[in-house]
């Protein structure tokens, strides 16, 4: 891609930007033409990956064609919004499909076309009414509340709504019958009292959010169902899919936090989610840089601020029925209060006297938290030790592919002038689903030459202990040959490095293998020819 605009200017814009510092991340607005409007999405997975990819667009009459000159068939139209009452006139949410090659990129083109059949989304209201500029696209239907909430039905998930919009309960359709777990989402801020930016203090003062009734909006199209809440500290987005495949066996949550005005000092804002799971004397999981699950306990007899622990990528409840997996996309603290309970710190204004920190931060940004809750049956064996501080636990295969698309999402960017090359991979075939790419760097001298590139690769150790009837790929032990994996490139030397690359170890000839034993990470030094 980048040669063909070796004498031009690359003229390629990433979907996300910010206007200002000081304003969070906006999706940029893709100008759809009649010829034709490039989108190149990149993989940096080691795995073939299917996604469902959400554009901002100027056309709803659009038809989108892959790297293959293939249309995609069925494209979600979704409304955009003015303010939560209003929807947008010249913008819309465009949802379909995309399949790329593990380590690549792929270019789509959107068309701006008269015979495009869109699948346009109903749009629902609760407590409230909205306006639409575009009655012939989109009808809000108002509905009236019911105590009970309401249902969302998929083909994999019945997933249960209070009337305000919360998430409920999740029942995971299955060959044996459902399995049904209550998750009740709730929202509460904490009166911070002599925090600062590094330590949680309070006098446990609890104000919940979302008493009073509010208004639910209900976006339901082609492939998922989009329920959205507002607060004045934030905004609480739930999607669900209606697909066969792994995105239909999860709950997907996004929020953006907006603690900025004056009155908002000294609050500490949590999200709950209280649920069923009976995990003894409020024990849980979370991981250690995605690296192992650690299990962690509430201390009742220390205060609740030193009974926060880190999470960077998951968090996980279970007992000998069900396991729940709360997948997070950036780190956060986590607690657990209560049996069934956990507690996560969202966004925060503290202030702090004598600790450097006597006047609240002002330029607070809006903060996005995304989530994934995933369900899964659980097969639990009795700990081999009684000290809790030793159990270690293991994500399932299938988490661990869930929580691939937080961590390794697909990235895409319009091309504002024509790519002739519509697809490179730059690996031969997948890599095994446990056999990840922790780091791929290269190596420059003072004078700016290369002098190779260093890859790391880790083996991941999925649980047994998870029901799965249908495993979602291979988990084998790998044996690769490093001079054999890449496409397009001739592997000069290879070597075994130490894992900080500080040190070299034995050479790797054409037809050494590779093989890295479970919870190990190797590194190793290639120079191309």
């Amino acid at each position: 891609l980048l040669k063909e605009t070796a004498n031009t200017n690359i003229n390629i814009a990433p979907i996300h930007f910010q206007s200002k510092p000081t304003d969070p991340l906006e999706k940029r607005t893709v100008a759809v033409s009649e010829s034709g409007t490039q989108v190149i999405f990149t993989n940096s997975y080691t795995q073939k990956r299917k996604d469902y990819v959400s554009l901002i667009v100027n056309s709803p009459t659009i038809k989108v064609f892959d790297q293959h000159d293939k249309e995609v068939l069925g494209v979600q139209i979704n409304p955009c919004w003015y303010n939560q009452k209003t929807i947008a006139k010249g913008m819309f949410e465009a949802i379909f499909p995309v399949e790329i090659q593990a380590m690549s990129f792929a270019i789509f083109v959107l068309k701006r076309s008269k015979n495009s059949s869109p699948h346009y989304s109903g749009v629902k209201v609760i407590n409230g009414k909205v306006i639409s500029p575009l009655p012939d696209i989109f009808k809000p239907e108002e509905a009236n509340p019911t105590q009970e909430g309401f249902t969302v039905n998929t083909r994999q998930l019945d997933v249960t709504f209070s009337k305000k919009g919360l998430l409920k309960s999740v029942c995971r359709k299955g060959k044996n019958g459902k399995l049904c777990t209550d998750i009740k989402v709730g929202w509460h801020w904490y009166k911070g009292v002599n925090s600062n930016a590094y330590c949680f203090g309070t006098d446990g003062t609890k104000t919940r959010l979302f008493v009073e009734d509010v208004m639910v909006r209900v976006v339901s199209g082609l492939y998922s169902t989009t329920v959205i809440i507002n607060h004045a500290l934030l905004q609480h987005t739930t999607t669900i899919y209606n697909t066969n495949d792994i995105h239909g066996k999860y709950v997907y949550i996004e929020n953006v936090a907006t603690l900025l005005l004056a009155e908002d000092r000294d609050k500490e804002l949590f999200m709950e989610l209280q649920t069923s799971v009976q995990n003894p004397n409020m024990q849980y999981y979370t991981d250690s840089n995605s690296f192992q699950l650690i299990s962690r306990q509430t201390r009742k007899n220390y205060p609740m601020p030193a009974n926060i622990f880190p999470v960077t990528s998951m968090a996980v409840l279970e007992d000998p029925e069900t396991r729940l997996m709360v997948h997070v996309a950036q780190p956060l603290g986590v607690g657990s209060f209560r049996s069934g309970s956990l507690e996560f710190l969202i966004d925060r204004v503290p202030t702090s006297s004598g600790k450097g920190l006597e006047e609240p931060v002002t330029d607070n940004k809006p903060t996005v938290s995304k989530f994934i809750i995933q369900v899964e049956s659980f097969n639990k064996e009795e700990p081999l030790t009684k000290d809790h501080r030793l159990r270690l636990a293991h994500p399932s295969m299938e988490s661990f592919l869930i929580n691939d698309f937080l961590q390794h999402p697909l990235l895409p960017f319009v091309a504002s002038r024509k790519y002739e090359t519509k697809e490179l991979s730059f690996l031969k075939s997948d890599f095994p689903c446990n056999l990840v790419i922790a780091n791929l760097k290269t190596f420059i001298s003072e004078q700016q030459n290369s002098l190779g590139t260093g890859l790391t690769l880790h083996q991941r150790e999925p649980s047994c202990r998870v029901s799965s009837a249908n495993p979602p790929c291979s988990s084998a032990v790998s044996r690769l040959k490093l001079y054999d994996i890449f496409t397009d490139l001739t592997v000069k030397n290879a070597q075994r490095m130490s894992l900080t690359y500080l040190h070299e170890k034995e050479a790797l000839t054409p037809n050494s293998e590779v093989n890295i034993n479970s919870m190990e990470l190797e590194s190793f030094k290639i120079q191309w020819s």
